[in-house]
């Protein structure tokens, strides 16, 4: 499975849902301009919109590809800068 990772802009302690390690968010990656979000699984997409079950802004030049291990293995995080 592939998820995202970066280190948040504010403080998730609040956020319901969040998975925060200390250091980073994990979930779906959205840029929008010059910034970007860690957001949680789609409550409801569709022609109207998408609205996620949390969001976090996090700095952009942070966010990696997360390689979630399906298997016992040695998985790489890829930087998206």
């Amino acid at each position: 499975m592939i998820k995202f990772r970066g280190i948040p802009l504010e403080d998730t302690s609040d956020i319901d849902g969040v998975e925060f390690d200390g250091t980073f968010v994990y979930g779906n990656y959205i840029k929008y301009g010059e910034g970007a979000l860690i957001v949680g699984v789609a409550l409801q997409a569709d022609e109207d919109g998408f609205w996620p079950s949390w969001w976090v802004s996090v700095d952009p030049k942070t966010v990696e590809q997360f390689l979630v291990p399906v298997y016992v293995g040695v998985t790489e995080n890829v930087l998206l800068t």
